[in-house]
């Protein structure tokens, strides 16, 4: 169960609930800002946090918020309303950022019952630590190496969703640390360091914003 996150019009002045991310205020109409503490999943129409979300599934939600707010249908309208526009288009941009690759939405998820990722386990950090200086020194095994590394992180997408599935149908599935939760956050951490192997060894990007991480 979301929050209350009470959220003020500036034109009116009415407060109202932004933790569902209302465009509108209910009392006059207005554009309202976005509140501070908005779940990614609320901007974009998404009724309740999960990590079953196909990208096309995220595209349409945000073309549709998107139409909705886009600051040529307030051109005419007070400083106040195109300044509420031009804040709901950030908010959106930002919300698609950080759900539309499936290694953020999982860890939007995490972070938010306040699980951490840990650090990944000292054996499997030197088995890919001994993969990379292999394949820095033989060409010929980098190919395979990068396949190994592509099929792992494959892998371990597919137990992601094995592990958050059952959250994804709960009504408070990510509100709190749960078993479910600290695996998923170990995954993460391998699903990163593999991308960042892949990454490293010129067989492309497996985490879209790896870079940003």
């Amino acid at each position: 169960m979301s929050a209350t996150l009470p959220l003020r019009c500036r034109v009116c002045d009415a407060e109202t609930d932004g933790s569902a991310a209302p465009i509108a205020c209910p009392s006059c109409g207005a554009l309202l800002p976005v509140h501070a503490r908005v779940s990614p999943f609320a901007l974009l129409g998404v009724a309740r946090p999960r990590f079953a979300l196909g990208r096309d599934e995220l595209e349409r939600a945000w073309l549709t918020r998107s139409r909705r707010v886009h600051p040529d249908r307030f051109a005419a309208k007070s400083e106040a309303e195109r300044r509420c526009a031009a804040e709901q288009v950030a908010a959106l941009n930002d919300a698609k950022r950080a759900l539309f690759e499936p290694y953020d939405r999982a860890l939007w998820l995490v972070q938010q019952a306040s699980v951490t990722p840990p650090q990944l386990a000292q054996q499997a950090l030197v088995e890919l630590m001994e993969q990379r200086e292999r394949a820095e020194e033989d060409a010929a095994a980098r190919a395979s190496i990068v396949d190994d590394a592509r099929a792992r992180f494959r892998a371990r997408l597919e137990e992601l969703g094995r592990t958050l599935a059952p959250l994804d149908e709960a009504d408070d599935g990510y509100t709190a640390p749960s078993p479910p939760l600290r695996r998923a956050a170990a995954l993460l951490a391998e699903l990163k360091t593999l991308a960042r192997l892949v990454d490293d060894l010129g067989g492309g990007k497996l985490i879209g914003t790896l870079d940003a991480r």
